[in-house]
């Protein structure tokens, strides 16, 4: 089966409450899935994406990540909302309780084009860049178990998302890795959050400076 080109490439995020059933879904993955902001995000409605042929596997990966504790990834091809076929990986962390696990967290990473294109993508000249890059990507592959291109994609797709070099990116996050404020047992915890550290871009506001508000006076 070959994959179709996937859709951005951003990252997605997700977070289970497994006893509950209850998923909260960034608003990328629920744009790759084409489901409404006002729609429920349930475990068949993501199930109902996963290509025929990888529907067993993945199901039995994200059941064992959901008795497991630890970190998981798995990787498979899922329809979009414009039913093209997108290969993704799923990587994240089960956090467990008395030994039960109660949350999933990770995220959706669409790989679709860079396994298509097959190609090495053209990063910053500097070799410190360089550097960074490719610790950043060794941080992502050992903590997750995903590939090159996989880690790769996850630099870009935050790059993407807030608006930074991918450089810039991935110096801030090996930065990070030695930084006792992230100490965790786990380093896919840490990674996670340092992930969520990284600065969205500011949004525009809604007004321009020479709109008065309706119902003001100038």
């Amino acid at each position: 089966m070959t994959p179709e080109t996937g859709s951005s490439g951003a990252a997605m995020t997700f977070d289970l409450h497994v006893g509950e059933e209850r998923w909260c879904w960034s608003e990328s993955l629920r744009e790759l899935l084409g489901v409404a902001p006002d729609e429920p995000a349930t475990t068949s409605r993501l199930f109902a994406n996963v290509a025929h042929d990888d529907l067993a596997a993945t199901w039995s990966a994200f059941r064992e990540a959901t008795r497991r504790e630890g970190t998981f990834s798995f990787t498979f091809d899922l329809r979009d909302a414009r039913h093209r076929l997108c290969r993704v990986v799923m990587a994240g962390h089960s956090i467990a309780r008395d030994g039960t696990v109660e949350e999933l967290s990770g995220f959706l990473v669409d790989i679709t084009e860079t396994l298509r294109a097959n190609e090495q993508h053209a990063v910053e000249a500097s070799s410190v860049h360089r550097a960074a890059i490719e610790q950043a990507k060794g941080a992502l592959m050992l903590s997750f178990g995903i590939s090159d291109e996989a880690a790769f994609e996850i630099l870009r797709a935050e790059s993407n998302r807030h608006n930074l070099k991918l450089a810039v990116v991935a110096q801030r996050i090996t930065a990070r890795l030695s930084d006792p404020v992230f100490a965790r047992e786990d380093p896919v915890r840490s990674l996670l959050d340092i992930l969520k550290t990284l600065p969205l871009p500011e949004r525009p506001s809604a007004l321009s400076p020479e709109e008065p508000a309706p119902g003001t006076s100038v």
